[in-house]
């Protein structure tokens, strides 16, 4: 039993590693077409600050809340997460 498990385990590591190279063509085409469809690598290099939010929710906990985050360059951060009426800043 375990000579088929460790064959069939590597029949899969192999076969991954046949599929490797085309996958990641297709990622960096994908990437590609998303900075093009964004402006382009110029347009995005000029962006200086950002404001991400979005809602959060923990099905096994019950909760739910919401997170913003605000990046302004060269490197600050600050996180805002709002859960059950409380707020937790984080910030750097």
């Amino acid at each position: 039993m375990k000579k088929i498990f460790s064959a069939c385990l590597l029949s899969l590591f192999l076969l991954s590693l046949m599929t490797s190279p085309g996958l990641s063509q297709e990622v960096s085409d994908i990437l590609k077409k998303m900075v093009e469809a964004q402006g382009g690598k110029k347009v995005l290099e000029k962006i200086k600050d950002m404001t991400l939010s979005g809602t959060l929710e923990m099905i096994q906990l019950g909760m739910t809340g919401s997170m913003t985050m605000y990046k302004k360059e060269p490197n600050k951060v600050r996180m805002d997460i709002e859960v059950m009426g409380m707020i937790i800043t984080q910030a750097y």
